[in-house]
């Protein structure tokens, strides 16, 4: 018996020499072809055909539409909206994180506006009139209401809070300290 690769041509075997019927033929590119000895009686012999070529799919799959590339079978397409919000809420993580540092932050910054209010009115009272008017109270009561400002965008979760609205506090947090020593300066004068 003779067997070929599946692509090459189509051949037929030399005639053999006695009266018996014609010797075996091998025909078509099909992935099923048989071989089959003389045609004398004998049972013919499937014999498999060559293996196919590395990459083709072969059997009930082949007629499965393949997925687009870099899409799973049976999924849907990813969402573009999704990859947004995901991205989007990256950032907001990012500036919240950063924004709770600067609340932090904050915090050493009311104290040293509290040391230099504290300097500003032993000043005042050893060298102006010893009395300290409503803008020394003032100031003094800016620095723990800057405290109090500087609490929320510290502790808030991130989801109670957007980003726009910590940063106007974290401002706000350092604008307190800034008006209370303003506000001392301006009752020295």
């Amino acid at each position: 018996m003779t067997t070929r690769p599946a692509d090459a041509p189509t051949e037929t075997a030399p005639a053999a020499p006695s009266t018996a019927a014609p010797a075996a033929t091998v025909t078509g590119p099909a992935p099923a072809a048989t071989v089959t000895g003389p045609a004398a009686g004998a049972a013919p012999e499937p014999v498999p055909a060559a293996p196919a070529p590395a990459g083709t799919i072969t059997g009930p799959a082949a007629a499965t539409p393949a997925a687009p590339v870099g899409e799973a079978p049976g999924r849907e397409a990813p969402d573009p909206a999704a990859s947004v919000r995901e991205a989007d809420a990256e950032a907001d993580a990012r500036v919240t994180r950063r924004l709770r540092w600067l609340a932090l932050g904050g915090y050493f910054f009311l104290l040293g506006c509290l040391a230099l209010v504290v300097v500003l009115v032993l000043g005042d009272a050893l060298d102006g009139d010893g009395r300290g008017g409503p803008f020394t109270d003032a100031a003094f009561w800016a620095v723990p209401a800057g405290a109090a400002i500087g609490l929320v965008p510290l502790a808030a979760p991130r989801g109670l809070l957007p980003p726009v609205r910590r940063t106007v506090l974290v401002v706000a947090q350092y604008g307190a300290g800034v008006l209370a020593v303003l506000l001392q300066i301006a009752d020295m004068v």
